[in-house]
């Protein structure tokens, strides 16, 4: 995965809910760019109020954003 689309998704103006999709299937909705972090090697997404993951760049399948409530995948 290309950290600089991640980077890019979160500084959109305006932001735009995104979900970020794995390859084994899982999504992650990003409400807010508040709510990922990323680093060197890790991208860390805050789940709820009591939990965050930490994921694995090589891992992130694709950003999927939301347009009239369908989802468009943006594969990186």
């Amino acid at each position: 995965m290309n950290l600089a689309g991640i980077r890019e998704a979160l500084d959109r103006r305006p932001f735009a809910v995104f979900s970020i999709g794995l390859v084994d299937g899982r999504s992650f909705e990003v409400r807010h760019p508040e709510f990922v972090g990323v680093g060197k090697r890790l991208v860390t997404v805050i789940v709820d109020d009591n939990s965050w993951s930490e994921i694995d760049p090589l891992l992130i399948l694709s950003l999927d954003y939301s347009a009239s409530g369908k989802h468009q995948p943006r594969t990186l």
